[in-house]
């Protein structure tokens, strides 16, 4: 299964180069505020593995939407 998310960030440029310097091809839906949803397909995490996409992903806070979850780094 693939996942979507939803990074809390501003800064899509960051979120893009995080992603790119891993391999991580994705799919960016620009929303209203500061949030960023990613849509990252099951065969990119099959193909790098889910400790990959979990160091990628840990970079930023992020919700995980199948689990409703936050996620990754806690910034106080």
């Amino acid at each position: 299964m693939g996942m979507q998310i939803v990074i809390a960030t501003v800064d899509a440029e960051r979120v893009a180069e995080v992603f790119a310097s891993h391999g991580v091809t994705y799919e960016m839906f620009p929303m209203h505020g500061r949030e960023t949803c990613i849509s990252i397909p099951a065969d990119v995490i099959d193909e790098l593995g889910e400790s990959t996409i979990d160091k990628v992903l840990g970079s930023f806070t992020y919700i995980d939407l199948w689990s409703g979850r936050v996620r990754g780094e806690q910034k106080a």
